[in-house]
Order: C-alpha cells, then structure tokens, then sequence
C-alpha cells in the first residue's frame, strides 16, 4: 500500500494527490520585479538562464514559465514540492537508532 508503484498503492488510489499540487504560486509583477534584482546581486543567473532558454526555446516562450524559472531559486519556492510523505527503512539493525 505504501509503495507508489505497486498496484493498490495509496498513490494510484489517489490518497496522496495533495502532495503533487503546487501550492506555492507568484504574481508575475511581483516575479518580475524579483528577477531582475536576483540578476543583478548574481550576474551568473543571467547565464545560467541563457542556458535553459537556448536548450528549450519553445518552452520558455511563456512568460509564466520564465518567471517560475526564476521563483524556483527563491527561498519561497517550496523545497518539499513532489516528495513522497513515506520513509522506507531499508536495515532494521537502525531501528533501533531511533
């Protein structure tokens, strides 16, 4: 039930659907304005995002897309996004570390 692959899982039923939702949003205003100062303190960002964009063109021709590229390296971007809530123990012998 707690493997995310295995047929009657929690995930393919469903239960963990919360999790694999963004919860996290921005206004592009407000990105933008953001952006510009990351590029400013970081020139290097600006490279880095050159990158991207000449690896993906037709991807970033969204401005969404180009400001969540930029939210995605702020401290508000949510670190936990798609982490599955189960921990595995894969050695009882740490068990008993706990």
């Amino acid at each position: 039930m707690l493997e995310p692959i295995a047929p009657d899982s929690y995930v393919r039923w469903g239960f963990f659907n919360p999790i694999f939702e963004r919860k996290e949003y921005v206004e592009t205003y407000v990105m933008e304005k953001m952006a510009r100062e990351m590029i400013a303190k970081n020139p290097d960002l600006k490279i880095e995002y050159d990158k991207a964009v000449a690896e993906n063109p037709e991807y970033y021709n969204n401005q969404y897309t180009k400001l969540f590229w930029f939210f995605e390296r702020t401290p508000y971007w949510d670190q936990q996004l798609n982490l599955y809530p189960i921990g595995k123990i894969f050695d009882s012998n740490q068990i008993n570390e706990f």
